[in-house]
Formats: structure tokens, sequence, C-alpha cells
């Protein structure tokens, strides 16, 4: 029990860094497969549609959510208009307008922002130091316990 215990306190920075390594791998790994939307082209949109999906509610920690709704928007691009839905919104209604980028490629495809494409390689690279330093900090533990079960039984 006390060798378990030292492990215990020598690796408490490892355990940590270990899983957050891992949820961050995962994370930027499945980032990367989001739409790349760089090239996409900005066009003033109108609120057509706005679906209710979770009513306005405060949390037993007097935490205020606002309402959240299904957003559709019309626009145009090249004379021709378009309705998409946009996605999910709080405070939004019926026509309000607001800017979107739209797919060169396929005008129907339209989303609220242009992603960074540098973020998921980002979160993979802090991931993979996380994951690195995890390891080591766990192989250190080791061979510190090692040394130190050798030196206790070079004591008695």
């Amino acid at each position: 029990m006390k060798k378990f215990i030292q492990l215990m306190q020598l690796t408490t920075f490892g355990r940590f860094l270990l899983p957050l390594g891992i949820i961050l791998l995962i994370f930027g790994i499945a980032s990367m497969g989001v739409k790349d939307a760089r090239n996409y082209i900005k066009v003033s949109a109108v609120v057509s549609r706005a679906e209710l999906v979770q009513e306005a509610y405060t949390d037993s920690d007097s935490t205020h959510h606002d309402a959240e709704y299904e957003i559709h928007v019309k626009y145009t691009v090249a004379g021709r208009e378009y309705e998409s839905e946009l996605g999910i919104l709080s405070d939004v209604k019926v026509g309000d307008q607001m800017n979107v980028y739209y797919n060169p490629a396929d005008p129907s495809e339209v989303v609220q922002m242009r992603n960074q494409a540098i973020i998921p390689y980002i979160f993979v690279g802090v991931g993979a130091l996380a994951l690195i330093g995890g390891i080591l900090n766990l192989i250190k533990a080791a061979q510190k316990l090692k040394r130190m079960q050798e030196q206790e039984a070079e004591w008695s």
C-alpha cells in the first residue's frame, strides 16, 4: 500500500496530463473534419424562420440561459434567392438581418462564420505535447520509485 501511495504522489502531474492530452488530440482530430469555410463568401441574410428548440430557463445556481432557436435564413447570390438552415442560435427573431458565409461551389451551403483552419492543429499540437509530458512524467516517477526501492533494500 505504501508503494501505491508513493506512486500516486509521484505521478500526480502525469495523471493530469495524460487524459488532457488524449482529450485535446481527439478534439483536434475531430474538428479537422469540420467544413473548411475559409473560401466562403460573405453575404447579408434575413432570418426567415426561427423554430424553438429549447425554452429559456434558469439553472439551480441562478445562471440564466436564453431560448434557443433553429434558424433558417434567406439570402441572394447572383440574383438567385436561397433559403438554408443556419443552425441553432439564441436571441434571434424572424426578420433580423445578419451576415453569413456561403460556399461559392454550392451557394445553398451556408455557415455563420468562417472557421480558422489552424485551430484544430493547435489542439492536436498541444494535446500531443501534454500526452508526451504525461508519459515522460510517468516514466520519471517509475524510475524514481525504483531507485527509492533499491535504496530501501540497501538500508535494510
